[in-house]
């Protein structure tokens, strides 16, 4: 399972933005195995990142992924239906200079909660 992370970032340079989401994600304790960044149209730049979650069961998935965002900001407001996907945002980063961090782990079609879910309303 994955988690996709986006981090905006109030730089002036793709270089700058890189070394900010870095400094995120040895807060997480993981590298990702991806890392782009590109312009954000309301300014600054948005960082796009995937790491792995090495768990099976939805639920740990939740866990490991939300205490994961608890290491690189707080107040995360979480939305969507949790049956399906996490999907949370926070505007309070640990790293200075990050102003906004979202992330998104999908369940997917063969995720273990989905199939019980499904069963029950079979």
């Amino acid at each position: 399972m994955e988690a996709i992370w986006k981090v905006f970032a109030d730089c002036k340079s793709e270089e700058a933005a890189l070394k900010l989401a870095s400094r995120s994600f040895v807060l997480l304790g993981q590298a990702p195995e991806s890392l782009t960044a590109e312009p954000y149209a309301k300014g600054g730049y948005v960082i796009r990142a995937i790491t792995r979650l090495p768990v099976q069961e939805w639920s740990q998935i939740v866990l490991l992924a939300l205490s994961q965002a608890q290491a690189v900001g707080r107040e995360w407001v979480i939305y969507g239906d949790i049956r399906e996907e996490l999907e949370a945002w926070s505007n309070h980063a640990a790293v200075s200079g990050v102003t906004s961090v979202h992330l998104q782990v999908l369940c997917g079609p063969n995720c273990s909660f989905k199939r019980q879910y499904q069963s029950l309303r079979d």
